[in-house]
């Protein structure tokens, strides 16, 4: 990414990459769980303590460090016979810019919503 855009640290730049986001977005969507945001197109559907307790296990595989995440992916691409495909999707995964992507806040869970009772 080049340097004409908007960073998190508030430094005013030309924003000439706001279709970089769309484009980054289509080539590896950050919506790593449909359901739990509100998204009922996927297949997979879990109820929201189901999603909570999936979130809770992504963060903590994070908190392990970058070699347990590669041993994770390595062993999801053996056992389902689909190396080819994981690759695929570190690949695009890799283009993202971090930067951009906290500053998006896409770099968290979304709030699980909340419910009024009355």
């Amino acid at each position: 990414m080049s340097d004409d855009v908007i960073t998190p640290n508030g430094d005013m730049r030309l924003c000439a990459h706001i279709s970089y986001v769309a484009e980054m977005n289509a080539v590896a969507p950050v919506n790593v769980m449909p359901s739990a945001q509100g998204d009922t197109s996927s297949t997979t559907h879990l109820d929201a303590t189901e999603a909570l307790r999936l979130e809770r296990m992504i963060e903590h595989i994070h908190s392990l460090g970058v070699r347990a995440l590669a041993e994770m992916l390595d062993e999801i691409a053996h056992r389902t016979g689909q190396p080819a495909v994981v690759a695929d999707r570190i690949e695009a995964f890799a283009k993202l810019d971090p930067d951009l992507l906290r500053f998006l806040g896409g770099d968290k869970f979304p709030p699980m919503p909340l419910e009024v009772v009355r």
